[in-house]
């Protein structure tokens, strides 16, 4: 199976964008699960943070989460282009 982004929606390609975006600006070597899940949480239409917090969790909790996985992430400098 072939994964075309022209077959995306426009909010899949946003997200993604967001998390290239997250990844570079934090100079990382690499793409990872936990850049597009930020990329979500921090989405202006917050379906991520409704979703946990339907589902009893606190959006919160995740956030600082990911906020101390991406710190510890190897970064390169100067950064990938």
């Amino acid at each position: 199976m072939s994964l075309d982004p022209k077959n995306f929606t426009e909010k899949t390609n946003s997200v993604l964008v967001a998390a290239q975006d997250l990844a570079r600006s934090s100079s990382h070597v690499e793409l990872v699960p936990a850049h597009l899940v930020k990329a979500m949480y921090d989405d202006a239409d917050g379906l991520l943070k409704r979703i946990i917090s339907k589902a009893g969790g606190q959006p919160q909790t995740l956030e600082r989460g990911l906020n101390k996985l991406l710190v510890r992430m190897n970064a390169q400098d100067p950064p990938p282009t």
